[in-house]
């Protein structure tokens, strides 16, 4: 089953800032009638006798003769392109005249975003001209993806003008490309999404783009297909803090401080805020293979070297599914710079031989998944919690549930402990490296989940874990020939030493190491020095 990609999100989008308030800022306006070879290169990549060339201060693209059928011509920037990490935008403004068509004829212009490391993966954003038969002409707004398992998807609508302005809005958080054009008040009406973790892409990799040019036997000349107006431009890095804060979805609207402007999104899964909850749903009354949504805690990540934890409330009620069919609500952990390395855990029910319901984990990385290492325990629970908690000390991402969530004060239950420095799936992060944490919904093989059907997340909390309190000794209590030792932070088990004199070459344990205090001791001698040392620290 093909994926749709079709997007209901805010149907407008604002442009993003001028060049004052960018990183970078770079383009081309055409108005220098010899091509800019440190922009583009010397040569333009295509096929059959087409080209682009730079006349009157725009961009033509010229095909002169119809006789080679297809003919391609793509101008590709060169120059310094925008990272994976950084939100940016790029943009052309098209103009697709009138030309002289057969039947199955049509020309094509637009903007494309690839992969630079695989420009097979690539989102081409386009205006098109078609004559499919002698009775039929129109213009249409095109958006083609590919570099899905499915092999892409596609999206169009009917367009009247003969010009557009036509704009690649990236966003860093959710790694979603948007295409869309510029409409009423300058403002970006979104024609479509693109999940770029599809692509494998990560924090060393970068963007290609290119204004685009296609001929379906169709000859054009100069002034009948252009560009004009080429523009990239990124924001500086987001600046992404701790791990801390939570969200309980009480206000019924989406904290764009806290989850950014866009979800990540896959087929026709989408998480909306309603009824004191974020729901889990599917756009319209369809559902595709997969469907998924996931809204990424944007102020701050976890990092390796700090402990850490993010839970979640879910609800996945009594569904009915067809064979097959799959629904999950939980959370999920990325690493930040390199989301292919990604770990779930989530409250499951499913269809396959028998309806189970289940908690279940997985990891991943690099985009593979390694099933051997899922772990799942069945339940009744139709409300839980699910918490990610990452153990500094030990390198481990450990996994913990409540099968009865909130009620009664959380009491987790470790579901799986995941070695992520070695082994199939080592993150390679490093005493540098960061998590970046979401709650999402997912559905499967067609499962179509009305906002009706109440899944959903809800009281989400993330914290740092600050680690105990500085050991602090408080006075000492002598009671005849004992003396009681008594202190307040730490985190145990506690040793108690003794020496008797100041000068003496090393302390001496006094009995085996106790979590609970305060300890007595023997008061033996006419003087003696005592110290308490945290061994769990």
């Amino acid at each position: 089953m093909k994926t749709p990609f079709t997007r209901a999100l805010s149907c407008l989008l604002p442009l993003i800032a001028t060049a004052a308030h960018a990183q970078f800022s770079v383009g081309d306006d055409f108005t220098d009638p010899t091509r800019d070879a440190a922009k583009w290169g010397s040569t333009d990549a295509g096929t059959g006798d087409s080209e682009w060339i730079e006349s009157s201060g725009k961009m033509s693209f010229v095909v002169p003769s119809a006789f080679f059928g297809f003919s391609s011509a793509s101008r590709i920037w060169q120059a310094r392109s925008p990272g994976y990490t950084n939100d940016w935008q790029a943009g052309v403004d098209v103009q697709l005249g009138s030309l002289s068509l057969s039947g199955e004829d049509g020309a094509i212009v637009g903007l494309t975003v690839a992969n630079r490391d695989n420009p097979d993966n690539r989102l081409v954003l386009s205006l098109q001209l078609i004559r499919p038969d002698l009775d039929t002409l129109y213009r249409a707004l095109v958006v083609e993806a590919t570099g899905a398992a499915d092999g892409g998807a596609g999206t169009s609508e009917l367009y009247t003008s003969t010009t557009a302005q036509l704009r690649m809005n990236y966003d860093s958080n959710s790694r979603m490309l948007v295409a869309g054009v510029v409409g009423v008040g300058g403002q970006v009406r979104t024609l479509a999404a693109w999940n770029t973790a599809r692509w494998g892409m990560n924090a060393d990799s970068a963007f290609e783009i290119s204004v685009e040019g296609r001929s379906v036997s169709a000859s054009t000349s100069i002034g009948q297909v252009t560009a004009d107006n080429f523009s990239i431009v990124e924001q500086p890095a987001r600046v992404i803090g701790s791990l801390s804060g939570g969200d309980d979805f009480k206000d019924n609207k989406r904290n764009l401080p806290s989850w950014g402007k866009l979800d990540a999104l896959l087929g026709l899964g989408a998480l909306a805020e309603t009824n004191a909850s974020l729901r889990f749903f599917t756009l319209g009354e369809g559902a595709s293979d997969e469907d998924f949504a996931s809204s990424r805690w944007s102020p701050g990540a976890g990092d390796f070297g700090k402990s850490w934890t993010a839970q979640v409330d879910v609800a996945l009620p009594a569904l009915a599914l067809d064979a097959g069919g799959d629904v999950e609500v939980g959370l999920e952990v990325l690493n930040l710079l390199d989301p292919g390395d990604r770990a779930t855990i989530s409250l499951e029910l499913s269809n396959g031989d028998s309806l189970d319901r289940q908690f279940v984990s997985h990891i991943g990385r690099d985009g593979l998944t390694f099933p051997d290492q899922d772990v799942v325990v069945p339940t009744v629970s139709t409300t839980a919690a699910v918490r990610a908690r990452w153990d500094a000390a030990a390198k481990r991402l450990l996994f913990e549930y409540d099968a009865n969530g909130a009620a009664g004060g959380y009491t987790w239950t470790t579901l799986a402990a995941y070695i992520i420095d070695s082994g199939d799936a080592d993150w390679q992060l490093g005493a540098g490296g960061r998590f970046q944490v979401g709650v999402f919904g997912r559905s499967l093989h067609g499962t179509a989940v009305p906002i009706s059907a109440t899944v959903a997340l809800d009281n989400f909390l993330a914290a740092v874990d600050a680690g105990p309190a500085p050991l602090k000794l408080l006075q000492p209590q002598l009671a005849g020939k004992k003396l009681n030792l008594d202190w307040t932070g730490g985190k145990g088990p506690y040793q108690v030493q003794r020496k008797d004199t100041i000068n003496a070459a090393k302390w001496l344990d006094v009995g085996a190491p106790v979590n609970a205090h305060p300890v007595t001791v023997d008061a033996t001698g006419s003087q003696g020095y005592f110290k308490v040392v945290d061994m769990g620290q």
